[in-house]
């Protein structure tokens, strides 16, 4: 380990302590902004979200199921600090596919190769027959993975691929801040492999139509110029707001920018914990001062959240309240 990484791990370290209290409060806002749960023994037509924790999302219509980001092997803070591998734990990744009724998935997407987006995606494509879509970064870890090749496809920008009745389209994005491991994975990348040896890559948002409505999968808080044009919508906004930004100019950035009327925020947890535990904020994340912030300027939006592992109808089908 580098002084200089040493000094940044020491730094974040002194960040990681979550006041119980506040973490408290956090959950309990989330909870009372939670879509509700299908009637007992129900499931009313539409469009289902279950959250994996991170960024991880499945998106269901009943007939086809999407997982963007899966990523439930979390090691912890010193685990990572240490340089030490992390690697993909089969079982973990059964436990919560078969909790949130996801063994068979028909596509993976990695919106870019850090490991907290991509460590576990060639796992679950073996485990549920999916085709994993990402950048050559991912790419790379699926191969060292021994992930067949013909679950494998290239990310392409701005080409719509089908699925079921579902049309993704990746648009060009890009990183937050700090980013920590910037650039490409080597050439020889092996797995396992230390979390900074999984560098960024390209970074993507997803755009996921459907004749029931439009959701937009944004992970990383910035975005270029041209991620957005006049001619993308969506109805809503699945947030992530890990890192350094201003509020407002985000949410013009990309919610106003794809007028959006709903906003789930992902991306708000401390992955160093296991998804067994409470979940807590990341650190120096203020959650309840962005949630303050977003109804403050934007009165008009409805902020809901999504509960860890169970699906929430995030779109009704026509005709269905």
């Amino acid at each position: 380990m580098t002084i200089h990484s040493l000094a940044a791990g020491l730094a974040l370290l002194a960040t990681t302590a979550v006041l119980p209290a506040c973490a408290a409060r956090a959950r309990a806002e989330l909870r009372s902004r939670e879509l509700p749960a299908p009637p007992a023994g129900q499931r009313p037509p539409g469009i289902y979200l279950t959250w994996l924790g991170t960024a991880g999302v499945v998106i269901d219509d009943g007939t086809t199921r999407i997982a963007i980001d899966p990523f439930v092997t979390r090691d912890s803070l010193g685990h990572v600090l240490l340089g030490r591998p992390v690697e993909s734990d089969p079982e973990l990744v059964d436990r919560w596919l078969g909790r949130s009724g996801s063994m068979s998935l028909d596509a993976v997407l990695v919106t870019h190769s850090h490991y907290d987006h991509s460590l576990d995606a060639p796992t679950v494509a073996r485990r549920t027959g999916a085709v994993l879509i990402g950048s050559d970064d991912t790419l790379r870890q699926a191969r060292a993975s021994r992930l067949d090749s013909q679950q494998q496809r290239a990310a392409q920008v701005g080409v719509p691929i089908s699925v079921g009745r579902f049309t993704i389209t990746l648009r060009p994005s890009a990183h937050g801040q700090p980013e920590h491991f910037p650039g490409h994975a080597a050439e020889d990348f092996h797995v396992p492999a230390r979390a900074r040896d999984y560098r960024t890559g390209e970074v993507f948002s997803v755009l996921v139509e459907h004749p029931w409505g439009t959701l937009l999968h944004h992970a990383s808080a910035a975005r270029k110029p041209e991620t957005y044009d006049a001619s993308t919508r969506a109805d809503v906004v699945l947030l992530g707001v890990a890192g350094r930004y201003e509020p407002e100019g985000y949410l013009q950035e990309v919610v106003d920018a794809v007028g959006a009327t709903r906003v789930i925020p992902i991306h708000y947890d401390d992955f160093f914990r296991s998804l067994d535990r409470p979940l807590h904020p990341l650190p120096g994340l203020d959650l309840l001062e962005l949630l303050a912030t977003m109804e403050q300027h934007r009165p008009e939006l409805r902020v809901q959240t999504l509960p860890l592992g169970e699906p929430r109808r995030v779109l009704a089908a026509p005709g269905e309240p």
